[in-house]
């Protein structure tokens, strides 16, 4: 019988996200209001850190104009929102990042890049969840294999605490 996780000692394992599945995933939290209130406590700006750094100005964006208006953004109102962020005194963004999040929030946007409205489709609030969990296990197995990649002549002192 085929297994779809690989084996390494005990541990099973799948496959990591990859890129276009990321993009999906965050295309339809910032603009699914069930997907985005079922990970919005869970999935924090730093978690993106390893992956993009625009995601997470993103996420924070979404987030602080979710807590502001009990709503998600239409894109005119995230585009400024970014705007107003990545404008300040200090670079949030740097030039190749910023057209990197303005080109995602296109595509997040544009009326061909799904099929069904995003907005209220359940499917794609349901695969975003699942899509996000996985992501959240992808950051913590990165963070635990980061505290123990070292351990030659010391050992974690935290690691029960860490997992």
């Amino acid at each position: 019988m085929a297994n779809n996780h690989t084996q390494q000692g005990n541990a099973p394992q799948r496959p990591v996200i990859s890129t276009q599945r990321k993009e999906m995933m965050m295309a339809i939290l910032i603009q699914n209001p069930a997907a985005f209130r079922t990970v919005r406590e869970e999935l924090k700006p730093e978690h993106f850190g390893g992956f993009e750094i625009y995601y997470s100005v993103l996420w924070k964006v979404v987030l602080d104009f979710y807590d502001s208006h009990d709503e998600l953004p239409d894109k005119s109102l995230l585009v400024a929102a970014v705007e107003e962020i990545t404008d300040g005194d200090v670079e949030v963004l740097n030039d190749e990042e910023y057209n990197r999040l303005s080109e995602f929030i296109d595509y997040a946007y544009a009326p061909d890049s799904f099929k069904h409205p995003v907005e209220t489709y359940k499917h794609y609030a349901d695969w975003a969840v699942k899509i996000c969990k996985n992501f959240l296990e992808e950051r913590l197995a990165v963070e635990v294999q980061a505290l123990v990649q070292d351990t030659t002549d010391h050992v974690p002192m935290n690691l029960p605490e860490a997992l």
